[in-house]
């Protein structure tokens, strides 16, 4: 029930459900993270961009964080 509640509060926005800090809240983003994760890796390239997102948000990416994982992202795609 916790790990749903984390999804739709990623899903509005809503960080400060997500920042809760007792125990049974950081239980359910440990499970929330993991049913993430698997799903992350076995699925399509798509699916994971979407799913970066709600990583990010649950694990607290910082701006620089995200722009060094977009710039390494761009530079994987350059080809030549």
């Amino acid at each position: 029930q916790k790990a749903k509640e984390i999804f739709e509060a990623q899903q509005r926005g809503d960080v400060a459900l997500l920042n809760l800090a007792d125990k049974s809240s950081e239980e359910a983003k440990l499970s929330y993270i993991r049913n993430l994760m698997v799903n992350y890796l076995s699925s399509d390239v798509a699916v994971r961009e979407h799913m970066e997102g709600a990583i990010g948000t649950v694990l607290g990416f910082t701006t620089d964080d995200v722009a060094k994982i977009e710039q390494k992202k761009t530079e994987s795609e350059a080809w030549f």
